[in-house]
Order: C-alpha cells, then structure tokens, then sequence
C-alpha cells in the first residue's frame, strides 16, 4: 500500500495488515516530481485541497479525484494541471 502527501511530495510505502487492518513497517520516502510517466506503473499527481476522492467504472478500477482552487496563490493553482 503506498501513501502519498501533497504537503511533503513523498511517496511512502506500507505494509497492510489484512488481519486488523493497520498500516505496518514503512518503507523509505521517496520524494517524487508532480508527475511519474505511466510507464512507471504509478502514476501520482500532487493535488492540494482535495475535496472528495471516489472509485468508479464497472470494476472500481478508476479513482477520480476533486480540488479546490479558493485560496491558492496564482503559482499554487498553475501547478494543479
């Protein structure tokens, strides 16, 4: 399992334990650029104010993602495309 955080813009990996559902033993912190090419097999944007996260299509296999602007500055709203 693998957490991301928009503050730090590092990837984290984790762990899960299926038994009582915690997050265990921590990998390193990767730091990673607003985008990872697809090639990569984990495509990560960095969004701030995230405002709702939902999975859709018939599998559940697409997370869709919304943000908000209000209150960004110029240079942190052009970063969110």
């Amino acid at each position: 399992m693998y957490s991301i955080g928009s503050p730090t813009q590092r990837l984290n990996g984790f762990h899960f334990d299926e038994d009582g559902g915690a997050l265990r033993r921590r990998r390193a912190s990767v730091e990673v650029p607003a985008r990872i090419d697809l090639e990569t097999h984990l495509p990560v944007t960095l969004v701030t104010s995230v405002t709702s996260a939902a999975f859709g299509d018939a599998d559940l296999g697409d997370l869709y993602i919304t943000s908000a602007k209000l209150r960004l500055t110029p240079e942190e709203s052009d970063r969110q495309t």
